[in-house]
């Protein structure tokens, strides 16, 4: 009879344990998303109030939406990454396209440093492309650490 209600408890201990890791991991994950969502609402409230002051200032082609493609980097990175160029991003939306300088905006993005969780981290613009006042910029990063290997 002992034994039957220590392994019913041993049961439900382990039973326990293995839930929580369970929802550990499930929480991490939604939290992630939530920040994600949140980066993603910043960017389009930012984009709203750059394009309501470029319709009210001129009737001119603006560049209306900025989007950053990286290479292979987890989403938490991404997230970081964003978060530290937001405002050079913010600065390029409302922008006419007409006065439109790729070599100003290679000048920002490319070979940008960035301090991240105690980590230097480098940008490389490798590519842009502006059509129809969309802005696309190809960034690949790297750790600085793996750059001075590579060399």
């Amino acid at each position: 009879m002992i034994r039957t209600i220590s392994a019913l408890i041993l049961g439900i201990l382990l039973g326990s344990a293995l839930m929580f890791l369970l929802l550990a991991q499930e929480m991490e994950d939604l939290m992630l998303e939530k920040a994600v969502l949140l980066n993603y609402l910043v960017e389009l409230r930012s984009q709203n109030e750059k394009l309501n002051e470029a319709i009210r200032s001129e009737r001119k082609e603006v560049i209306t939406n900025v989007e950053l493609e990286f290479n292979n980097l987890n989403e938490s990175l991404k997230l970081s990454i964003i978060e530290e160029i937001r405002p050079l991003v913010n600065e390029l939306r409302g922008k006419p396209t007409n006065t439109f300088d790729p070599e100003l905006i290679t000048a920002i993005f490319d070979n940008r440093q960035l301090q991240i969780e105690d980590k230097i981290y480098v940008m490389y613009l490798k590519q842009l492309i502006l059509l129809d006042g969309n802005l696309q910029l190809y960034l690949d990063v790297k750790e600085h650490d793996r750059i001075r290997e590579s060399e």
